[in-house]
């Protein structure tokens, strides 16, 4: 019988030990591949590696993963060339300056050379795509404010760039593994389980991956992390 359970507790969780328990019993049926524990990042995927190596010696298949792997995995195979911070600001140099010629950026023009500006655009398109938010939203939503007009000036401009050159930031990887999940929700099939833990929350683009996994023919469990007080 498939489950969908959410357990909501303090950082030091029964539930953690329980869910990790679960997993140890699977892989000691040589039966890893039958479920996927996600995990925040990759220092908690190295530390429970090797708790489930102290566990269960010579196991194979600990399918062990954040939702970036998860995203990477959808991708597998797409033609798509992956950008890094770097070369993502450099972009965003070029379409702020693009703009600039074009007489649009009047508000920020002068900060907008400076990398610093560069950096903290990065950083808040960053926030407004994790939110799955398009340029044409954001425009059409945003006040009529240069403050806030001209970032989302910016923000179509490097999309734009983005693909015209068939690049993808961290951010566009995850709005691209929605679409591919959308069509086709496959890559769950032949799971048991599936466990989500350490999470004390969820950036909306991870809501909306759990809300494709909660179509898939498994069980979930969710051990959400909350502060005692």
């Amino acid at each position: 019988m498939m489950e969908r359970v959410v357990y909501v507790g303090p950082y030091n969780s029964r539930k953690s030990d329980e869910l990790f328990e679960k997993a140890v019993e699977y892989l000691k049926e040589s039966k890893g591949d039958r479920f996927y524990y996600i995990l925040p990042n990759g220092n908690l995927l190295v530390k429970y590696r090797m708790k489930f190596l102290e566990k269960v010696e010579h196991t194979f298949n600990i399918n062990l993963f954040t939702f970036d792997n998860i995203v990477d995995r959808l991708l597998k195979g797409r033609h798509y060339i992956y950008i890094d911070d770097e070369t993502k600001e450099g972009l965003l140099s070029k379409a702020v300056s693009n703009l600039r010629k074009q007489g649009l950026i009047s508000y920020y023009e002068e900060i907008s050379h400076k990398r610093g500006f560069i950096r903290a655009v990065s950083s808040i398109i960053g926030q407004i795509k994790r939110s799955l938010v398009s340029p044409e939203d954001y425009l059409r939503k945003c006040p009529e404010v240069l403050f806030y007009k001209e970032i989302g000036l910016i923000y179509e401009e490097y999309e734009k760039s983005l693909k015209k050159f068939g690049l993808l930031d961290r951010e566009g990887s995850y709005i691209e593994s929605l679409e591919i999940l959308r069509e086709d929700n496959n890559l769950f099939d032949g799971l048991d389980f599936v466990i989500i833990d350490y999470f004390s929350n969820f950036r909306p683009q991870e809501v909306e991956l759990i809300k494709e996994l909660a179509k898939a023919n498994c069980s979930i469990y969710i051990n959400m992390r909350s502060e005692e007080r």
